[in-house]
């Protein structure tokens, strides 16, 4: 139910901060209140890598980056949060850490149109992910925890056959027993 999700009383926009250029810029969710998926999905476009994460796990976010530097990595990436804290927070990280990579890096806050109540009981951990690829930017997208060192080059992962004839790659992440 999106009316348990979304916080419809406070506000309609998803903030991007672009980290190299530190421009800020607002993006409508939704154009009316009839399909409010099907209005993000329209402004969706090109390809990237998409990743959320805790503020603790943000080294490994770093050591990732390096590995996409040596890899040549052409693809933008965002980091999707859902809170202002951690937007401010990440915001900070990235500029101080990040001033030599090539990468393109933006945040997507989504905080502004999430019932905040439902994310601090309902989102966290695993979770995140199920945010970031519902409110990415990107037509298509790879996710990619932060802890994943890729041995080739990302958008190699975009021609896999499976993917091209299906839509969707999955990689078993750990093997969970009889669950």
């Amino acid at each position: 139910n999106t009316e348990i999700l979304l916080n419809r009383e406070s506000s309609n926009i998803i903030q991007k901060y672009d980290i190299k250029t530190k421009q800020e810029i607002s993006i409508q969710f939704h154009l009316n209140h009839v399909n409010l998926f099907q209005s993000w999905v329209e402004k969706a476009n090109g390809k990237g890598i998409i990743t959320t994460m805790a503020t603790k796990e943000f080294d490994f976010f770093l050591r990732l980056v390096k590995v996409l530097d040596k890899l040549d990595n052409r693809l933008p990436i965002e980091i999707v949060v859902t809170t202002q804290e951690d937007y401010s927070n990440f915001k900070r990280l990235l500029e101080v850490n990040l001033q030599h990579s090539k990468q393109e890096i933006q945040i997507i806050n989504v905080s502004y149109i999430l019932n905040e109540e439902f994310v601090k009981e309902k989102i966290s951990g695993y979770l995140n992910k199920w945010i970031a690829t519902l409110f990415n930017t990107f037509e298509e997208f790879i996710f990619i925890d932060a802890d994943v060192v890729p041995f080739q080059s990302i958008i190699n992962f975009l021609d896999i056959p499976e993917y091209k004839q299906n839509g969707l790659y999955l990689y078993r992440d750990r093997n969970i027993g009889h669950a």
